[in-house]
């Protein structure tokens, strides 16, 4: 007999993960306000806790992990930001497209009173 996990293995997903989702609504956020982003590939021989996305913008760097809201980081992402904390490289775990607009400082279009 199989286990539920294993049954829930097979089970096909149909669409996008949420974290799929996640990063293409942020990447669309970021090139709608002409911020330049690009995917870091994995695979082997690739540095191990990369960021899912590396983004220029106003001749600053920055490394952006995209995660769920329950999602964590795992120990070799923990190890990377700690190294780009102490390189002073800006490293981001994003969790909505509101963090996007925070740590761009995109403008909003509904101004507070």
């Amino acid at each position: 007999m199989r286990s539920i996990t294993e049954l829930r293995r097979q089970v096909k997903r149909r669409g996008p993960t949420p974290e799929t989702q996640l990063k293409q609504a942020c990447t669309r956020m970021m090139k709608a306000h002409g911020i330049f982003s690009f995917p870091v590939t994995q695979g082997m021989g690739s540095y191990p806790g990369l960021p899912d996305r590396i983004a220029h913008y106003r001749g600053q760097v920055y490394y952006l992990e995209m995660k769920t809201p329950t999602g964590r980081l795992s120990d070799k992402q923990r190890q990377f930001q700690a190294k780009c904390t102490v390189d002073r490289i800006e490293y981001h775990v994003v969790r909505s497209v509101d963090d996007i607009i925070e740590i761009f400082k995109i403008p909003s279009l509904f101004k507070r009173r």
